[in-house]
């Protein structure tokens, strides 16, 4: 074999793998375009997926080319040589890709049969198309493409044919490039700016752990051990002992923290397949923030806080940790293999640990430590299904509890949950033990985390000009009111009484504030801090005061919203009103703080309360104009449905 023949099969399989590589870029184009930014993968990662397994395929094909015409004698001419190596490329490729498909089809026919086996026989049939069908069928349409009839190839025609198919690759770039700045808000308003500055606070680290309620932390009274960081943390914030979330949901009471608005006004909705997103024209959080001159970065683990519905308006960069790119091709075969390191995700689910957030925010803090800067950190594994890592599954043990695994307990139970509350009494006492004993140990795997991530915010030097705000977005029910999580549309303390700490840089913490404070309330103090302008329509106060800087802070009530019930709360009362079928419950809070004997049209505080419900109802029930609806992704769906929202 001469140098120049070596030079040519060499030319042939490098032009082969790239072009093989740059058509399966395809894939990802046609999948997911409308929303690419659910695959999760930046563009050099998938073009050296593609690109790079082109190649690798190329160059096996070429080997087994290369040994099966070693005995064979003959002049070789471009086009015959570009022709065999091209379809040897394509036949392993599609060898590779239909072995799965195959397998999995055979065995719904109740045929099983070894994916060794069905990928041995699709590279026969590939060798036989290599070696008889090349000449007769594939070399003319070669030769039609880039040759000429007496085999040689002619450059230009080649160069065109590679631009044609390599303009997938900046069609990709571009495509991932726009997925990033979808749906993230107006430009930065001009003249707003207020830092950097000599201020004390530059910074805003927002930490939410989602579904966790107030009364399961250490400083809050919990009897067990479940969070000595966060109680640690709060001997050095301003902790609120009456804080009250706007929704007993993650849409809800998100929609109303990013936005001072209550649920009615702000129309944040989820409705089976479908989302109603936040109108573009509502001002959030970030965005104002982005106006004061701060980076404002999001690592959205929760689906109900991501593009889809809106609420990523406002933030220059954010990781929604989406897992799309695991449905491609390529990677479904890097699966198969032993050493195939899959993400850390919470299992059941398509929704990661707390550990892969909290390593994304400290790489981040790194990055953003010179500037500015608003990060939200959300987590996401105080969430049914609650399965932390081990050694927090069995860090806590009720007395009589099922001993049952974590994974088998949720598979075993969901049925039972979704009948809750109808049938509250087929819940076994000691599943439902189980269930409190995982959800602590997830407090308490999340509790270690953040203290990861408080450590790196320590070592950076950031806690001197940084304000710390730890919430979550609700809570969650153990049969308290004979439901379970939080689907239950009541809204009583235990989904809607939130933990919320703050530490301030220069002002001493472990102080407790027992003064009503909401959800609605940190826009509004956030754009008193860094000097921003009101918005007229916000719902909250600026709660500044209450951390003893300078301003007055009028007592409030707190409202809120689930999609069918509606209550206002205040240190005393509670009212809470059906507003499909009504009903309204009261409770005294001082005498019954469980919720568990209703006094409504027995006291007269009941009765103000609804008064003040009727003028609240007046005043938020009109949604904005431009509301509208779109599908959610297929996997999105999926991801919901794993969570457990099974209306979605």
């Amino acid at each position: 074999m001469t140098a120049r023949s070596i030079r040519r099969r060499l030319l042939a399989v490098l032009f082969s793998g790239l072009a093989l590589g740059a058509l399966g870029l395809l894939e990802p184009l046609t999948r997911f375009w409308d929303y690419f930014h659910i695959l999760g993968l930046s563009w050099p990662h998938l073009l050296l997926l593609y690109l790079g397994g082109g190649l690798a395929i190329a160059i096996v094909a070429g080997i087994l080319v290369s040994l099966g015409y070693a005995g064979r004698a003959g002049h070789w001419l471009p086009i015959s040589i570009a022709a065999r190596y091209a379809t040897a490329t394509a036949c392993l490729a599609g060898a590779l890709a239909l072995t799965p498909l195959i397998r999995r089809e055979l065995a719904s026919f109740l045929l099983p049969a070894p994916s060794g086996l069905i990928l041995a026989f699709l590279l026969l049939i590939g060798a036989l198309i290599t070696i008889k069908v090349t000449p007769r069928l594939i070399c003319p349409v070669v030769r039609s493409l880039i040759g000429m009839r007496s085999g040689q190839i002619v450059p230009l025609r080649l160069a065109l044919v590679l631009i044609v198919i390599g303009s997938l690759i900046p069609i990709t770039i571009l495509k991932e490039q726009a997925s990033r700045f979808h749906q993230n808000g107006r430009p930065p308003r001009t003249g707003l700016a207020t830092r950097p500055s000599d201020h004390p606070v530059q910074n805003i680290l927002l930490i939410t752990i989602d579904a966790l309620r107030a009364d399961h932390l250490g400083l809050h009274g919990y009897s067990r051990a479940t969070s000595p960081t966060l109680d640690a943390f709060g001997r050095g914030a301003i902790v609120f002992d009456r804080c009250f979330a706007q929704g007993n949901s993650t849409e809800l009471s998100f929609g109303s923290l990013f936005t001072s608005l209550y649920p009615s006004t702000h129309s944040v909705r989820r409705h089976r397949n479908r989302a109603s997103p936040l109108v573009p024209e509502i001002e959030t959080l970030a965005e104002n923030l982005r106006d004061a001159g701060l980076q404002t970065v999001g690592m959205m683990s929760n689906p109900f806080i991501k593009r889809e519905w809106g609420l990523a308006q406002g933030f220059d960069r954010i990781d929604e940790f989406h897992y799309g790119y695991l449905d491609l091709l390529p990677i479904r075969a890097f699966k198969k293999l032993p050493n195939y390191r899959r993400p850390d995700r919470i299992p059941l689910t398509d929704v990661p640990r707390a550990g892969v957030v909290i390593d994304q925010a400290i790489d981040q803090l790194g990055e953003l430590q010179t500037e500015p800067f608003f990060l939200l950190v959300h987590l996401m594994d105080v969430h049914h299904p609650y399965i932390p890592p081990q050694p927090y599954q069995t860090m806590f043990n009720s007395p009589g509890a099922s001993q049952a695994a974590p994974n088998h307990l949720w598979k075993r139970s969901w049925p039972i949950f979704k009948m809750l509350p109808s049938e509250e009494q087929i819940l076994p006492q000691a599943d439902l033990r189980r269930v409190v004993d995982l959800y602590d140990g997830a407090i308490r795997y999340v509790d270690h985390e953040i203290g990861r991530l408080l450590t790196e915010v320590d070592r950076l030097g950031l806690e001197e000009n940084t304000l710390v705000i730890i919430t979550s977005d609700h809570g969650d029910e153990f049969l308290d009111h004979g439901d379970i999580f939080h689907k239950s549309p009541f809204l009583y303390d235990e989904l809607t009484h939130v933990p919320l700490m703050i530490r301030y840089p220069g002002i001493a913490g472990g102080r407790r504030e027992g003064t009503i404070v909401r959800h609605i309330d940190i826009l509004p103090t956030l754009l008193a801090l860094f000097q921003l302008p009101t918005l007229e329509a916000a719902c909250g106060q600026n709660i500044l005061p209450l951390l003893g800087l300078p301003g007055e802070h009028a007592p409030v009530s707190a409202y809120s919203q689930s999609y069918t019930f509606i209550s206002v709360r205040t240190a005393t009362h509670k009212l809470m009103a059906d507003l499909v079928n009504d009903a309204s419950y009261c409770f005294d809070l001082i005498a019954d703080p469980g919720e568990n004997n209703n006094q409504y049209g027995q006291e007269a505080a009941c009765d103000s309360l609804e008064g003040a419900l009727l003028e609240f109802l007046k005043k938020t029930s009109v949604s904005p104009a431009g509301q509208t609806q779109h599908d959610l992704d297929p996997r999105t769906r999926e991801t919901l449905r794993s969570l457990g929202y099974i209306d979605m």
